[in-house]
């Protein structure tokens, strides 16, 4: 097989195939820029492959979505110095030929994750952390979903670089509230109980964190006017059951929602949180009584 120490016999080939005028032909070279990339020293890396993925980006969208599939893998053969210009110009992948093209948004949405494994706290804050939100208030639910996920990276990234003080990680998390938490869209609202959902099945923050500042807002949510938003708490009650039980401080308020949800007027909220009820076997105290 052809190792780095061949790259040369390659090289030229390589040039030919990045000028060609059919984009299928580019768009093959731009979704296996980042295994190249593997396989190449880093002299190759830098005089080859950089420009090239340079000239991928300014593509027509077929082929720029081939390096936004694979940006995260790609910057991690990167040195720090080159990595951290680009990540500075990855608000430039949310510009696309069609406007349309949500898709293209989703999979940006899905790299930033793995951009926060590699990136420092200024370019999480300036960048990464901006661009998330952005992302979570698209009007397409796919993308707000893969948002969410990004903004899980975001946390755990800023509490791992400030483990001591987690002052950047409580600022990132005071925005969500006020973004989306207290936002008058309830699309932002659901958002924010799918953020909360995230949050505590991954375990990103402490239960200590997640009480005092998120799960006030999220219990507040299942008296939301809006049905969808007491659909959704009510389907992360069973995470929040397991996370909260019965010798937790916070127990009370979850078990006080949890039998406001089984009283709710919509038959779907009430089918949720009974689902949750029977999954940890939860009795009200009233329900106890009868049975005695």
């Amino acid at each position: 097989t052809l190792g780095a120490s061949h790259w040369g016999q390659l090289r030229k080939l390589y040039a030919t195939l990045l000028s060609s005028l059919q984009w299928k032909v580019r768009r093959t070279l731009a979704f296996s820029v980042h295994e190249l990339a593997k396989i190449v020293n880093r002299d190759a890396i830098l005089g080859d492959l950089l420009p090239a993925f340079d000239s991928f980006t300014k593509d027509v969208d077929e082929v720029r979505i081939g390096v936004l599939s694979h940006l995260s893998d790609f910057l991690l053969m990167l040195p720090d110095g080159h990595r951290k210009r680009y990540i500075e110009q990855i608000y430039l992948f949310q510009q696309t030929d069609n406007k349309n093209n949500w898709r293209f948004r989703f999979m940006l949405a899905e790299q930033l994750t793995g951009l926060c494994s590699f990136s420092g706290a200024e370019e999480i804050s300036n960048q990464v952390a901006p661009l998330t939100l952005s992302l979570a208030i698209d009007r397409v639910c796919d993308v707000r979903m893969a948002a969410v996920e990004a903004m899980g990276g975001v946390l755990a990234r800023l509490k791992q670089l400030a483990p001591d003080t987690d002052i950047l990680a409580k600022v990132f998390v005071d925005r969500l509230v006020s973004q989306f938490a207290d936002s008058n869209k309830w699309v932002n609202r659901q958002t924010f109980v799918a953020l909360c959902h995230h949050l505590l099945a991954k375990k990103v923050v402490s239960l200590e964190r997640f009480s005092q500042i998120l799960l006030p807002r999220l219990l507040r949510l299942a008296k939301d006017k809006v049905v969808n938003i007491r659909l959704s708490v009510a389907k992360s009650m069973n995470d929040l059951l397991i996370a909260f039980d019965l010798g937790d401080d916070n127990s009370t308020s979850v078990f006080a929602v949890l039998r406001q949800l089984l009283r709710d007027r919509d038959q779907n909220v009430r089918e949720f949180a009974q689902t949750a009820k029977d999954a940890v076997g939860y009795i009200s105290q009233g329900e106890e009584s009868s049975e005695e």
